[in-house]
């Protein structure tokens, strides 16, 4: 065996025999947490991976089966260095992680984002990171004036349009300090304690991917990806039909759907919340992490979606959809069997039995001497998707 200082320095990662490893085990998650985080890795082998705490052992990764099959590895970080080489990118990462407090998609996306800004997925990822991260910064500050617009109108009613072409003017300042002067008692929050909570709240939802203000959030494009993505699916199977993956494509038609509409009841449900923003920051007081909890849903759903339609957007993967159905099919995530309470009716039984997978196609692809090409368009992925 390679000693660990070679596994954590290495940048290409190198197959290692998976003789000792555990035997794949059949794998259907009661709760996303269960599920776990997806983890945007660079190592091939690890594409699909996701990461969730661990008692005994602080974390572990639940890694699809390499061959394409049913099943899934459960493995702490020395079950992983058996399977591969982590690239230094991927060691680091799963350093950090570890060190949450809460590990939820939105902290996975934080701290992937701070490693890529560190170039360590190439400098194209390094400069989107730094794009990215003053983008958020702007939609943050600008969700959080339009949430107070929303309260100021809310509270006091004049017609006003709450949108994103508004302009800070001292008149709707002083009618945003008079508003927060209104509700405070009926919120029992003292006005600064207020303005803080709306700075939170503006956060949670301008990351959350909910917008009634017309910006394009993460979450609100990532569902029009999966549409196209879908419907590229469907007109290339119409085209082109072909009985040994047409059945493969259904699946993942099927999948994509479910989540769709899983996606949009849960964003309605979310988003529903600002119909009522001095309602919404009573419970806020009261009991944040509910609210927190709701807002968060949506993320927690497409988790691992987004590394799925970067796959599917990448030119090669274009020109050659058999190539794309095969490694996307091992990547879609499974739903919980939480979603059913969480979408209260919105979701059957039969829609939580996993996508048909393909069979004997990633492992020839993600070890050996065709590993290396796939970290360089890992890294290119990274750069897409900071």
């Amino acid at each position: 065996m390679v000693a660990n200082e070679i596994f954590t320095q290495a940048r290409h990662p190198t197959y290692v025999a998976d003789i000792n490893l555990p035997l794949t085990q059949s794998y259907h998650p009661s709760s996303f947490v269960e599920r776990g985080v997806a983890i945007p890795v660079t190592t091939p082998a690890l594409l699909g991976a996701r990461m969730r705490p661990a008692q005994r052992t602080g974390t572990e990764f639940i890694i699809p089966n390499p061959s394409g099959g049913r099943g899934v590895y459960i493995l702490d970080w020395g079950g992983v260095r058996q399977l591969c080489r982590p690239t230094v990118h991927d060691t680091l990462l799963h350093q950090r992680v570890g060190r949450l407090p809460n590990m939820t998609p939105s902290g996975v996306r934080q701290i992937a984002r701070e490693i890529a800004g560190e170039g360590l997925a190439g400098r194209d990822a390094r400069r989107a990171a730094d794009a990215a991260a003053q983008a958020d910064a702007k939609r943050v500050l600008l969700a959080n004036f339009l949430l107070l617009m929303t309260l100021v109108e809310q509270v006091e009613p004049t017609g006003m349009v709450v949108q994103e072409a508004m302009k800070r003017t001292p008149e709707l300042e002083l009618r945003a300090r008079q508003a927060i002067r209104q509700i405070a008692p009926r919120v029992s929050a003292h006005p600064t304690a207020i303005a803080a909570d709306l700075e939170v709240l503006a956060s949670l939802f301008a990351h959350g991917g909910l917008d009634p203000w017309g910006q394009s959030p993460r979450l609100i494009r990532l569902v029009a990806r999966m549409r196209d993505f879908r419907d590229r699916l469907i007109r290339d199977a119409q085209q082109t039909p072909d009985e040994a993956r047409g059945g493969l494509a259904a699946s993942l038609v099927t999948s994509i759907a479910t989540f769709i509409r899983c996606a949009e009841i849960l964003i309605a449900k979310a988003h529903g919340r600002l119909a009522d923003v001095v309602g919404l920051l009573g419970a806020w007081h009261a009991t944040p992490a509910d609210i927190q909890t709701t807002i968060a849903r949506p993320d927690w759903l497409l988790d691992g979606w987004e590394q799925i339609c970067l796959l599917a957007e990448d030119p090669a993967s274009v020109h050659d959809s058999h190539a794309v159905i095969e490694e996307v099919a091992q990547l879609v995530p499974l739903l919980p069997r939480e979603a059913m309470e969480w979408l209260g009716g919105g979701l059957t039984p039969d829609a939580l039995e996993p996508s048909q997978r393909a069979m004997e196609q990633a492992m020839p692809r993600r070890h050996g001497g065709a590993s290396f090409g796939l970290v360089a368009r890992n890294e290119k992925l990274r750069a897409m998707g900071v």
